[in-house]
């Protein structure tokens, strides 16, 4: 019969959001059917970002092929607490049978990078709490949460600038050319937060012999992850909407159409070092038969506090084109931001939505001496702000 009967770690902050140099407050609640020996219960509150993937490569002079692993790390707090402080003895200690709670209490360092989650690199937070026992497996317990790393829009002037770009590209058929296709991509401006519509334009001429299969605009995060010794890039589509076929010497013309920017963290990854997160807003024209595609990027800078314009001219209405949403706002929910730079949005425009992309795994549940979320994604600001707009969909390039 298993005596420990509930082992768990729960967090007093709603949805469990906090930023740098906040506090992080709750318990961990410990149920016994029957009285067994302990050596101590410790809390451990941990702050690291990690990457790591591995390549094939080629080595000596039969050129045979081998896994070269590359990883690395940044720690930005771990520090244990020994629930027991008033044990003085290092012996073991029983604990009887019944409900125990002991609080939690760690004030987080000012300045910390956003949470993120990727299959080769993250910036991951955690309370993990551990039942040491004599000569037998300890039991643990994790509870994971979000830290944010508030991105100001408003304090970096280029956000508020238009963005626009021009291409054109020569069509050749075997030694003939058939003609060019140009084309124009334009934003209004360049800093946006998750749950703002991007108003899409664009202006594509076909003055070749060629039919346009398609046109896709599409939002692109660019994941950069750092060892010592190599770099590794890796790109997602985060949403994007397309048009069909342009006929031959003929045109077509995106104004203002809107695309959703799912839950996302916002740009750079302010403090951490070994992982670096850029976003851009690529149009991608594919010409019929043997031609490489025709791509227009801008660069968007993704924030977590929006323009303070964009929030006066916004409607209140909530947004009803993400899929990822998870709750209504409360308002327990939207006093999470009560005290950062956010004071000015308007109150039932904020939430928290879980990442667009995941979960990742993050604790083994098959050993039934671990207890705890078993998959995690991050939560991000989330503002509702614009009342249509295109269904933003998830795709790996």
């Amino acid at each position: 019969m298993e005596k420990l009967t509930t082992f768990e770690i729960s967090l007093f902050r709603p949805l469990h959001v906090y930023h740098g140099g906040e506090t992080v407050e709750g318990e961990v609640t410990i149920e016994l059917s029957k009285a067994i020996e302990i050596k101590g219960i410790k809390v451990t509150y941990k702050g690291e970002a990690t990457v790591h993937w591995s390549e094939k490569v080629t080595t000596g002079e039969e050129r045979t092929l081998k896994d070269s692993e590359h990883s690395n790390s940044e720690k930005y707090f771990d520090e244990q607490v020994n629930l027991l402080a008033d044990q003085k003895s290092s012996h073991a200690y029983k604990l009887e049978a019944g409900r125990h709670t002991y609080p939690l209490f760690y004030q987080l360092p000012d300045r910390l990078p956003s949470s993120f989650e990727d299959p080769f690199g993250s910036v991951r937070y955690i309370v993990c709490c551990v039942i040491e026992r004599p000569w037998k497996d300890s039991f643990k317990a994790w509870h994971p949460f979000t830290v944010i790393n508030n991105l100001d829009l408003n304090a970096r002037p280029n956000c508020m600038q238009p963005q626009q770009a021009t291409k054109w590209k020569q069509l050749c058929c075997l030694c003939c050319k058939s003609g060019s296709i140009e084309a124009t991509l334009h934003v209004d401006r360049q800093g946006y937060v998750p749950g703002e519509a991007i108003k899409l334009h664009a202006h594509i001429i076909n003055g070749s012999n060629r039919k346009i299969r398609k046109s896709t605009i599409e939002l692109i995060m660019k994941k950069t992850f750092q060892t010592r010794t190599s770099t590794k890039t890796e790109h997602t589509r985060v949403a994007h909407s397309t048009h069909t076929s342009i006929e031959k010497h003929s045109e077509d013309i995106w104004k203002d159409e809107a695309l959703t920017i799912p839950p996302l963290p916002p740009s750079f990854l302010t403090e951490c070092s070994i992982i670096d997160v850029n976003y851009v807003l690529q149009l991608s024209i594919e010409p019929s038969g043997l031609a490489t595609k025709l791509t227009i990027p801008l660069e968007i800078i993704i924030g977590s506090v929006p323009l303070t314009y964009t929030m006066q001219d916004s409607t209140d209405a909530p947004s009803s084109a993400c899929t990822n949403q998870i709750a209504e706002p409360t308002e327990v929910d939207l006093a999470l931001l009560a005290d950062d730079q956010s004071r000015s949005v308007k109150p039932d425009a904020l939430l928290y939505r879980e990442s667009t992309y995941g979960p990742v795994a993050i604790c083994d549940l098959s050993n039934n001496h671990n207890r705890g979320q078993k998959q995690y994604r991050p939560m991000y600001p989330y503002y509702s702000l614009d009342k249509t707009a295109i269904q933003p969909h998830v795709s790996l390039l």
